[in-house]
């Protein structure tokens, strides 16, 4: 009886340590889970529209809605096709409300080493960088972070019309204007330019005169004005290169731009009227297919005036010979810089119905009209 009373006395003490031990050690962490949409509609390559199996990103953590705070934590996240696992485990306790950030791919598998105000960025990778905005909140009663992941990079896609037949090997953009690398900056996307320089991607393409309705030879670039000087584009068709010009323009992030190019014997031209914005939301418009023709003046002198050549939905552009070529329009004039014979050539689509008038014969010498 004695050894039960003196049990029964132990229980409360037992009990008031139980208590207090649980006291000091708080309440229990829970872990955070993330989900991921990116912000697209695009199903045409090569802009990324959901994540794989394998997939990696690097998550950021701040006490506020800011990546300027110097207690910024690092978690390395990988896709597993379903949902991200997290490392270290992502946890909030008591009234802690952390705020989170993301960025795709992931940068580096040191937590460190990452600075999400300078998310290294290389053209050469070719890849899709996504980031994920303004910071977005979890805590003890809302452990679910859902992160909208949008577009950083542009895209600069090209269809080309051949008329030489051929396969592209090749597409070589860029200048010493041209930013070939730089850092992102995580809540607003932006990319500020670090080294310049060209950039060069290969194709095994096939050219038809038809061009593409889809998957267009593309590739990533950083958002950034190309100058009054224009950028350089290099085309390699079967050991062949062709050479024009992307005139000046601001290249933005999150949208796809479409050049349209015709490669002819006479050369590459760019018909700048027809080049497209895309929002990467929106899909792309196939090319369309209108007959070509080609015209050939010879012509002896310094001074040459074009004919006029007038058609429903006419366009071309216009070879002078001498390296220089623009868009046909009424009236051209060209001064060659030493008077000499050139060939000039003017490539022309939507002829079916031309009529060709000359103001000025002077110095002409021959005319081809056998592809016109």
């Amino acid at each position: 009886m004695k050894k039960l009373q003196y049990m029964l006395l132990m229980l409360p003490a037992l009990l008031s340590v139980a208590c207090s031990s649980s006291g000091d050690e708080g309440p229990a962490p829970t872990t955070i889970t993330f989900t991921t949409e990116v912000q697209t509609r695009a199903a045409v390559l090569p802009v990324k529209s959901d994540f794989k199996s394998g997939d990696g990103m690097s998550i950021f953590r701040s006490t506020t809605n800011s990546i300027e705070a110097n207690n910024i934590v690092t978690y390395a996240a990988s896709y597993s096709g379903s949902s991200w696992q997290v490392s270290p485990v992502a946890t909030v306790v008591g009234e802690e409300k952390p705020y989170f950030f993301a960025v795709y791919p992931q940068v580096d598998k040191s937590a460190d080493a990452v600075d999400p105000s300078a998310v290294p960025v290389n053209v050469a990778t070719q890849v899709d960088y996504l980031y994920s905005g303004q910071g977005v909140s979890a805590s003890e009663s809302n452990p679910t972070v859902n992160f909208t992941m949008h577009h950083a990079m542009a895209v600069i896609a090209f269809n080309i019309q051949s008329y030489v037949g051929g396969k592209l090997t090749a597409i070589k953009v860029g200048n010493d204007r041209f930013p070939t690398a730089g850092v992102l900056r995580v809540t607003r996307g932006s990319i500020t330019p670090t080294a310049y320089g060209v950039y060069e991607k290969s194709f095994n393409e096939p050219l038809t005169t038809t061009g593409w309705t889809k998957d267009h030879p593309s590739m990533f670039v950083i958002p950034h004005t190309i100058g009054a000087d224009g950028m350089p584009v290099e085309l390699t068709i079967d050991n062949r290169t062709f050479t024009f010009t992307i005139p000046s323009m601001r290249l933005t992030l999150a949208n796809k731009y479409i050049y349209y190019v015709t490669v002819t014997e006479q050369g590459a031209a760019l018909l700048e009227d027809k080049t497209e914005t895309i929002d990467l939301m929106g899909e792309t418009e196939p090319l369309p297919d209108v007959p070509y023709s080609h015209l050939a003046l010879r012509f002896k002198g310094q001074k040459f005036t074009a004919p006029t050549i007038t058609a429903t939905g006419l366009y071309g552009m216009v070879h002078w010979g001498d390296g220089a070529q623009e868009s046909y329009k009424e009236g051209l004039v060209h001064n060659f810089s030493v008077a000499g014979e050139y060939t000039v050539g003017f490539d022309m689509w939507n002829v079916e119905d031309a009529q060709v008038s000359y103001s000025n014969l002077e110095g002409l010498q021959e005319i081809d009209f056998s592809k016109f």
